[in-house]
């Protein structure tokens, strides 16, 4: 055998013979040679440790050389021999691209660019919707009713982004104030001749729908009549909108209820609008879109006829209406004809009465059946309510757990653990709830959303909506858990579109007086889940006398939420109603259950 060592690697002629080659010694056997250690080869040679490629750039370990994988290393090691290594690779497979969070509100500065990581870093993110780092309350997507995703300022969290935001970032919005969450673009007016709720420089009471929240139940268009048949109709699903993404859809024989008005006489003058869409389906002459105003006698209008597919939506208006031949009165919009597939479309309802809010409930003359009685609005007739708290069957403000103690009721302070659940929220002490069947941020439970937040419709563990994070988060009121000798916590997750990679995490995090703690950390998948996953669990550490928890989606995969519970609990993990023995830790859901020893330790209701 015999090998010639070359420091030139043109192929060499032996002789006669067939030219010879140039291998590279490989000692690590990875198929890569070291490239300063050349060998000439001739035929008939024994080429055993030998390799054609060269380029590796160390030829004691088979791990590095030019095709293998660039890794995060503590000894930053050039995996790839590329001549970087680390998150200074671009094709590091595990490097994290973040970018800085300065204010702290769960979005990325967008100017200052991204940063490569082989750890996480503090005060970063990994998103870049931040177009104002230095303000928490401005970012893209922020105000989720706005439309579109622009760049808005929302400090009172209520969906809608200011009309002169303080940073110079942010564009124009539709709040006229933004430091109270009760007033946007469309509340409903509420307060006494004073303030302007619903931002459109009139003191009215009114109906106002732009259906921008993509929900059949709305305020303003209660479902009290389930015949009633309508739909949402989505533009991102092939639908139509005169504004905004969404408006209803009215198909054959749909009709489409208002809330009830006591118009009475308090209405000298009502006007109305709505912008209207005929088809997509073609809705022939003898089809036609009725509005009216029902009460004792049925008034038309205006009437639609169907004579095709409209192009665009137009806007239909009037006024004059004298509303005091109503004394109790809805407004509807009926579809009527002979054709199966017809289809209109309604958008952007207004309706406007002038009155007032004599007892400060939300509800004016022109609607309120009692305004002298800031406990009803629209149940005079039907609200039984025995012990006098506002609280009873069939009542405005809701139904009572006891009816028979004025003291016991929704509107109760439960903050003792003295066996007794005054507050009817079926937990006995202070809680922290949300099922997020609202479809707003409720300010009883939560300080602030910010970042990436939404609502889901249809995708919940129970009832129909849930709370979807896209890198964003929840922040809660604080609470006073000091009556707590163990504070626990449950919830529902799952892992929705857009599917979070492995890289992104949802984290649940508490205050334990000085730092945010991290209790969970869930990772995504790079899928979504098809159900949700319970979880729970103690809060060791967390601050009893002003308790706050954090709810936070780091990446851009979305994380949907539900039926968020944390109360006092018994160091098991699993906090009432669940835990059918608040006060005895080893009784709990999943706990293993004795035959026959008279202990439901389980909770399931039997013992076995």
């Amino acid at each position: 055998m015999r090998f010639h060592l070359l420091f030139a690697f043109a192929p060499v002629a032996c002789g006669d013979a067939l030219p010879c080659e140039i291998r590279f010694v490989d000692l690590d056997a990875d198929g890569f040679g070291d490239l300063f250690r050349p060998v000439e080869v001739c035929p008939g040679d024994v080429d055993d440790g030998l390799t054609p490629r060269g380029g590796d750039c160390d030829d004691t370990d088979p791990l590095v050389h030019p095709d293998a994988i660039e890794v995060c290393d503590t000894l930053r090691v050039d995996e790839d021999c590329d001549g970087d290594a680390n998150a200074d690779d671009d094709s590091a497979a595990d490097v994290f691209v973040v970018f800085v969070d300065a204010d702290g509100d769960g979005l990325g500065d967008r100017q200052a660019g991204p940063v490569r990581t082989c750890n996480l870093l503090a005060g970063h993110v990994f998103n870049d919707a931040d177009c104002d780092d230095g303000d928490p309350f401005v970012g893209f997507g922020v105000a989720v009713l706005e439309g579109g995703y622009g760049c808005y300022q929302d400090a009172d969290g209520d969906g809608y982004g200011a009309t002169e935001p303080d940073s110079a970032a942010a564009q124009p919005g539709s709040d006229c104030d933004d430091f109270d969450a009760r007033t946007f673009r469309h509340a409903l007016e509420s307060d006494l001749g004073d303030i302007d709720r619903n931002c459109d420089d009139l003191i009215i009471d009114e109906i106002r729908e732009d259906f921008e929240t993509g929900d059949l139940t709305e305020v303003v268009f209660p479902a009290f009549d389930p015949s009633r048949a309508y739909d949402i109709s989505d533009t991102k699903g092939g639908g139509v909108a005169s504004s905004g993404r969404y408006s209803m859809e009215l198909p054959f024989f749909g009709n489409m209820n208002s809330h009830l008005l006591s118009l009475a006489h308090s209405c000298t003058t009502l006007t109305w609008s709505f912008d209207v869409h005929r088809g997509q389906d073609d809705p022939s002459t003898s089809d036609e879109l009725r509005f009216e105003a029902v009460g004792s006698t049925i008034q038309r209008l205006v009437t639609v006829d169907g004579s095709g597919t409209d192009q665009a939506f137009r806007t239909l208006r009037g006024s004059n209406l004298n509303p005091a031949l109503y004394s109790t009165t809805f407004f509807r919009w009926v579809v009527v004809g002979a054709s199966p597939t017809e289809r209109f479309y309604v958008d952007d309802v207004e309706l406007a009465c002038r009155g007032v809010d004599l007892d400060a409930d939300g509800y004016g003359t022109n609607e309120d059946c009692d305004d002298l009685d800031p406990q009803q609005w629209s149940s005079c007739a039907s609200c039984v309510d025995v012990d006098g708290d506002g609280y009873g069957q069939d009542c405005d403000l809701g139904p009572d757990c006891d009816d028979d103690d004025a003291t016991v009721s929704p509107a109760a302070i439960d903050d003792l653990r003295d066996g007794s659940d005054v507050d009817c929220d079926g937990i006995d002490g202070p809680t922290l709830q949300d099922s997020f069947e609202a479809g707003i941020p409720d300010p009883n439970t939560w300080l602030t959303l910010f970042g990436g937040h939404s609502y889901a419709i249809d995708r919940a563990a129970t009832g129909a909506r849930s709370l979807l994070l896209t890198g964003g988060a929840a922040m809660s009121t604080p609470r006073d858990f000091s009556v707590c000798t163990d504070v626990e916590y449950s919830m529902q997750l799952a892992r929705s579109a857009p599917a979070p990679s492995s890289k992104e995490t949802f984290e649940i995090s508490f205050w334990d007086g000085s730092a945010w703690v991290v209790a969970q950390t869930i990772p995504g998948t790079g899928a979504e889940d098809a159900d949700f996953t319970a979880l729970s669990g103690v809060l060791v550490g967390a601050d009893h006398d002003a308790f706050e928890l954090q709810l936070r989606a780091l990446g851009t995969g979305a994380f949907s939420v539900d039926d968020v519970v944390v109360a006092c609990g018994d160091g098991d993990g699993i906090p009432e109603p669940a835990d059918c023995a608040p006060a005895d830790p080893d009784i709990f859901p999943g706990q293993v259950d004795v035959d026959g020893d008279g202990i439901d330790s389980d909770c399931d209701g039997f013992d076995s």
